[in-house]
């Protein structure tokens, strides 16, 4: 016997299914986002879960302005889809200072694109000036 990531793994026996997709999809696609204190997101998308969290907080660390505030592992958000490619909205929100503010996700289009909105209300030093773009929201595979 041996432990592997906190699971027992007996010789000749396999994981068990609902650990097997802890770590990684059969069929699939994980898309795991992390941010920093200013609201802005670095994500990645893999067929493996941990790989996609690990990747998206290691973006947010390099260049993130502020990296000690990027989202812990354990605090990530991650989708899945379950289709063979990951079709997902990428969506911005822009303020008068030309900041921008990225979500992306599996959900709706108008769900991303007001979780863009939403971040960039909180987080800009202009807020009253934060407006969707529709126009610039995209379905990425």
């Amino acid at each position: 016997m041996r432990f592997v990531s906190g699971l027992l793994l007996l010789a000749g026996l396999s994981i068990s299914l609902q650990a097997y997709a802890y770590f990684s999809s059969s069929t699939g696609h994980w898309l795991c986002q992390s941010y920093d204190a200013k609201g802005h997101l670095w994500y990645e998308k893999n067929t493996f879960r941990h790989r996609a969290r690990k990747i998206a907080r290691e973006l947010c660390l390099k260049q993130s302005s502020m990296p000690a505030t990027c989202t812990s592992l354990h605090q990530m958000e991650c989708d899945h889809s379950a289709h063979e490619s990951l079709i997902y909205w990428h969506c911005e929100a822009v303020d008068s200072a030309d900041q921008r503010w990225v979500r992306v996700g599996i959900e709706s289009k108008m769900q991303v694109l007001t979780e863009a909105l939403i971040a960039c209300q909180r987080y800009s030093e202009v807020a009253k000036s934060c407006q969707a773009l529709p126009r610039r929201c995209l379905q990425v595979q």
